[in-house]
This record gives structure tokens, C-alpha cells and sequence, in this order.
């Protein structure tokens, strides 16, 4: 899987140097910190990872693929999404905090990390942001604040997961 080259789309620029990678693109910039066995290439519109063949292999595939998400990230972008399903479950951003109400006594609230973009449509909340890994992070903070109860599928759900009823006890026969 490390071997496979990356296509660069338009607008995406790899910069290498011995230790780190820096990715440009139409939503900011990343810096990689790269393993010093590992080299990078640009190459006909491509990067490409490379390694020694008597070297370590840790991190090669891995480290393509935090490439690969940087390079994505910087020219379309991470979304997810989290879908509320309750009574009066509700969602407000202000500022850099979300305030989540979904079934407590009091709203909780979460800061939201630097570079993520949150939106609110009705009953959904769209996470958005450059880096997967933050966003993703972010996303599975808000889903643990209240996970989904089995018997009536209420909590919050990440979009696109399809959820079961669990069908209730038969009591004494």
C-alpha cells in the first residue's frame, strides 16, 4: 500500500525536505513530520513515498496515508456528520463552544478545535475541517456525550450508521 503513488490534484502543492513534508493548498497548509528512513518525491503530478529495501518497515504505509489525507484535506476537505435523534434534542454553536441539549439536566458544552467548522441543520450537526484525524476526533467526542439507547434509538448517531431496535425481554412464561 505504501508504494502507491498519490496523484496531486490542481491547486495541490508537496514540498519535501529531509525531515518533514509540507502540503499547500486552497484551505492553508500542513507540515508532516516524516520518519528519516523515508523519502518523498514529486514526480509527474504525483508524490511518491519510498523507502530502502534493508531499512525498517514501520510507518511506510502508514505514513503514505497521512499524506494522502493531508493532500485531501487541503483540496476538498473532511466532513461528517451527527444525527440527534430524541425529545427536545437540540444544538447551538456560539463562538468557538457547541452546546449540546440532549436529555441531561443541564446543556453540555464542547470547545470546538481550532480549524473545524461546525454547522447546525435541524436535526443534524455537519462537522467540517482539513484534518481528518481532528475532525474525526471531534465528531466522536459530540457522539459520546450521549451514545444511542438500543430499545428506542434515541442518543446521537453518526450519519449514514443504520440502527436496530433490540426487541424487549419476554417476561416470566
Amino acid at each position: 500500500m505504501g508504494r502507491r503513488p498519490i496523484s496531486l490534484p490542481l491547486g495541490v502543492e508537496v514540498h519535501p525536505s529531509d525531515s518533514s513534508v509540507e502540503v499547500k493548498g486552497s484551505k492553508g497548509s500542513v507540515v508532516l513530520e516524516m520518519p528519516n528512513y523515508l523519502h518523498v518525491e514529486v514526480v509527474l503530478g504525483q508524490a511518491i513515498v519510498s523507502m530502502p529495501r534493508s531499512g525498517p518497515r514501520a510507518m511506510f504505509g502508514t505514513f503514505r496515508a497521512h499524506l494522502a489525507n493531508a493532500i485531501t484535506g487541503l483540496s476538498v476537505g473532511f466532513e461528517m456528520g451527527v444525527i440527534m435523534e430524541g425529545p427536545g434534542y437540540r444544538a447551538s454553536v456560539s463562538g468557538k463552544k457547541l452546546s449540546l441539549k440532549v436529555g441531561y439536566s443541564h446543556p453540555i458544552e464542547l470547545s470546538i478545535p481550532e480549524g473545524v467548522d461546525v454547522s447546525i441543520e435541524r436535526s443534524k450537526i455537519k462537522i467540517q475541517g482539513v484534518d481528518r484525524q481532528v475532525v474525526g476526533g471531534f465528531t466522536d467526542s459530540i457522539l459520546n456525550t450521549r451514545p444511542v439507547e438500543p430499545y428506542k434509538l434515541q442518543g446521537l448517531r453518526r450519519e449514514g450508521v443504520v440502527m436496530t431496535k433490540k426487541k424487549r425481554r419476554a417476561v416470566g412464561a
